[in-house]
């Protein structure tokens, strides 16, 4: 479709690498998205999974992230797995270089979200907890959007089948400080 000559690509690399790119692009960077990353392994869960020590999301590669964005540039991280936005939080703020979002419509108890459309909490997030109780951080509050943040049309495959499934989804927009 020649109306999106050089404004749309598709590359198959890893992360850092894609962003090594885009730092080379003269324009400024305003958003970076992080759909829905394959989560890591929880224990001796499982073994398909990456270990927690090579999951994608590291403090190196937010680094990247901070120098890739501009100065108004906005971070968004989605992920179906609990356990996954609290640990990408922690590390985002932890670089006293973004700041959480905080949304109108957010989640107030993530419990009830769980809960709200017929459906238990998923069995990862029962594991985690065990893991981490009774100090783990749940994924809620201001921070955590309860409705999508991009627009309709720009919605991730993932996001819809998760809205489609009544599925949680955990966003998290994170902007420059």
């Amino acid at each position: 479709d020649p109306r999106r000559d050089g404004r749309v690509f598709f590359a198959c690399l890893e992360a850092a690498s894609l962003l090594e790119h885009v730092q080379k692009y003269p324009g400024a960077c305003r958003m970076i998205m992080c759909n829905f990353p394959s989560p890591y392994r929880l224990g001796s869960g499982n073994l398909q999974l990456p270990k927690e020590d090579q999951f994608m999301i590291t403090e190196s590669l937010l680094k990247m992230v901070v120098r890739t964005l501009s100065k108004d540039g906005l971070f968004l991280f989605q992920t179906k797995c609990e356990d996954v936005a609290i640990r990408v939080k922690e590390l985002c703020l932890s670089l006293g270089s973004l700041t959480c979002v905080k949304f109108c419509h957010h989640i107030d108890d993530i419990e009830s979200e769980y809960t709200s459309s017929g459906s238990s909490r998923p069995d990862r997030v029962g594991r985690w907890l065990e893991m981490c109780r009774p100090h783990a951080e749940r994924g809620q509050g201001e921070m955590f959007a309860s409705n999508p943040i991009l627009p309709r049309e720009a919605i991730p495959e993932t996001e819809v089948e998760c809205i489609v499934g009544n599925n949680v989804v955990h966003r998290l927009l994170f902007r420059m400080i």
